[in-house]
């Protein structure tokens, strides 16, 4: 595996999605189910942060363009918890990779995606979360 993962390491993430497209929301589950990874979702950026704050993830995989709180206040805030500090966030984004960098993600999922992008991408946030404790 690339970034020295084990298999039962990406297969056992926790792994939180944040998407108000339905559509999308069902694709990106399918391809983190097909990895094996644990997934939960919301819908919105106020649901996400409950259900962070109760269940903390090791992933949260969080759209920028939300209804409400939208996916830069989802971070700072579960970023500001200590409760979810040492969770790891990807961007989910039509917005240009370069634009996202400087807001606190360890990746990016540009849209549209392929299988391999998802899997690039919680295996690049998983590492960082283990080299960084």
């Amino acid at each position: 595996m690339s970034n020295g993962l084990r298999n039962d390491e990406l297969a056992n993430a926790q792994i939180l999605i944040v998407e108000d497209d339905p559509d999308l929301l069902l694709l990106i589950k399918y391809h983190l189910a097909e990895l094996g990874c644990c997934v939960r979702d919301a819908i919105t950026g106020e649901t996400a942060i409950r259900k962070a704050f109760a269940q903390p993830p090791d992933i949260v995989i969080v759209d920028m363009l939300l209804p409400g709180l939208d996916g830069l206040e989802v971070i700072r805030t579960l970023r500001a918890d200590p409760r979810t500090q040492h969770c790891r966030f990807i961007i989910f984004s039509v917005l240009l990779k370069e634009e996202l960098l400087g807001v606190g993600a360890d990746a990016v999922l540009s849209k549209p995606f392929r299988h391999e992008d998802v899997k690039n991408a919680v295996e690049t946030a998983l590492a960082a979360a283990r080299g960084n404790g």
